[in-house]
């Protein structure tokens, strides 16, 4: 299961491509670097258990920790896009979709429109 959602999740919120190439993807980074890929499923067990000591409170520290790095760690591995998405024509700025990567920056961001 790690081997084949370590990049597979993140990628699907990055990019806009199927199930099948993202899985293919994980599979492909967790072959290419096998040693790191297993020093990084033992960090998240590890950091999973000792999250769930303290009557599972520690989780609460320990899941945006873990989702945080595994964000660089996809972003590490895998390379950037050749060309941004284009947006199809005929929306409005205002009506432009957001993706799930740009969830944070969107809210700092603020609203564009005038």
């Amino acid at each position: 299961m790690f081997t084949i959602g370590v990049v597979s999740f993140p990628l699907l919120l990055d990019r806009d491509v199927g199930a099948v190439e993202a899985v293919l993807t994980s599979y492909r980074a967790v072959r290419k670097n096998p040693i790191m890929m297993a020093a990084w499923g033992l960090i998240v067990a590890g950091g999973l258990f000792v999250g769930s000591l303290p009557f599972l409170l520690g989780l609460c520290v320990v899941m945006p920790v873990l989702g945080h790095t595994s964000w660089h760690l996809y972003r590490k591995v895998v390379e950037p896009a050749s060309r941004p998405r284009p947006e199809p024509p005929g929306r409005p700025e205002s009506d432009r979709r957001r993706y799930a990567a740009q969830f944070p920056a969107s809210l700092v961001a603020g609203d564009k429109r005038q």
